[in-house]
C-alpha cells in the first residue's frame, strides 16, 4: 500500500469516525460507521492482512453495522431535541477530557521511537486461524454470537411497543 492510499483511507476513516460523533440523526450516524469500518478494513488489506481485512468488513461493516442500521429503522428514527441535553458545564467537561486524552496521545506518539524496517514474514493462514477460533477461542466467539442475538431480540422488543411503553396492536399484512 502506499503511502498516498494509506493517508487518504485514513482521512476518510477519520471523517467517518467524527461524522458518527457529530451528526444528529442516528441513519447518518450508522451510515458513517460503516464507512469508518469499511475504510478500516481496506487499510487492513493494504497492509498485508488479509483475513483480518476482510473480518473486518464482513463482521464490522457487513453485520454489526447492518445490525445498527435495522435497529434505528425499527425504533422509528425519532428526530432528537434541538436543545443540548447536558448543558454547559457537562460539555467543557468533555472538551477537556478529549483535549487531555488528544494530548497524552501525542505524546505517546512523540516518544515511540518509529523504525524504517520491513515487516516480519509472520502470517498465520486462514485456516489456522479458523482452528484456533473454534478451539482455544471457542468460549469468546460463543459470547459475542449471544450477544448479538440478544441485542437483535432487544431491538425487535422495543420496536414492538408504542410511545409510552405498551405494546403495539398488531397489524395485518
Amino acid at each position: 500500500m502506499t503511502t498516498t492510499v494509506f493517508w487518504i483511507l485514513g482521512a476518510a476513516s477519520l471523517a467517518g469516525a467524527l461524522g458518527l460523533t457529530l451528526v444528529r440523526r442516528p441513519m447518518y450516524a450508522a451510515l458513517s460507521l460503516i464507512v469508518t469500518f469499511g475504510c478500516l478494513g481496506l487499510i487492513y488489506l493494504g497492509l498485508g492482512a488479509e483475513f483480518l481485512g476482510l473480518a473486518q468488513v464482513m463482521v464490522y461493516a457487513g453485520a454489526v453495522a447492518i445490525l445498527i442500521v435495522f435497529a434505528v429503522m425499527l425504533t422509528g428514527n425519532r428526530e432528537p431535541d434541538a436543545k443540548n441535553v447536558f448543558g454547559r458545564p457537562a460539555a467543557w467537561g468533555a472538551g477537556a477530557a478529549a483535549l487531555a486524552g488528544g494530548g497524552a496521545l501525542l505524546g505517546a506518539l512523540a516518544g515511540a521511537a518509529f523504525r524504517d524496517r520491513p515487516p516480519a514474514e509472520v502470517s498465520a493462514p486462514p485456516a489456522v486461524l479458523g482452528k484456533a477460533l473454534m478451539t482455544e477461542y471457542a468460549v469468546p466467539l460463543l459470547v459475542l454470537a449471544t450477544l448479538l442475538t440478544a441485542a437483535l431480540v432487544g431491538a425487535v422488543l422495543i420496536a414492538s411497543m408504542g410511545p409510552g411503553g405498551e405494546k403495539r396492536p398488531e397489524r395485518e399484512i
